[in-house]
């Protein structure tokens, strides 16, 4: 069996890594698009605030992916990070939605489905994660190697 598994199951892993691939080309996409609205003249706008937030989570997102891939045992620390600012970007788009009193009908599903898809990720990556880590670089502090 694999030491240097990060979730019980090969199918978890799978599942996250490929909704992080997701949620990278996703805001990655986000970044492009708000960059192009993005002005230098007008610091605290909207458009700047979806400019920084994308590409944090975009950053974030990558992060998460190559620690991922690495098999390192921050890496859910780092997947809880980006769930987290996920939903921090989405609540304050909903706050915004609610003061502009723009709020349509087929918003409230899209709020649910993004809320529900990113709790359910929570919960799946600290559930299944793995319990006994034994990680490479941790076994062999104190062991001698020619």
């Amino acid at each position: 069996m694999n030491e240097n598994r990060i979730f019980k199951y090969r199918i978890v892993g799978i599942v996250v890594f490929l909704f992080e691939l997701f949620l990278l080309f996703l805001f990655g996409y986000g970044t492009y698009d708000s960059f192009i609205e993005f002005s230098i003249e007008q610091k605290f706008s909207v458009e700047s605030f979806i400019f920084i937030s994308a590409a944090s989570i975009c950053i974030s997102t990558f992060l998460s992916l190559i620690l991922l891939l690495f098999k390192s045992r921050k890496a859910i620390l780092y997947l809880n990070i980006n769930y987290i600012l996920i939903l921090l970007f989405f609540a304050s788009g909903y706050i915004n939605i609610l003061v502009k009193k723009t709020f349509e009908e087929g918003d409230s599903l899209k709020l649910f489905f993004t809320f529900s898809t990113i709790s359910v990720f929570i919960l799946i990556t600290n559930v299944f994660k793995n319990k006994k880590i034994h990680f490479l670089e941790m076994d062999e502090i104190g062991k001698y190697k020619d």
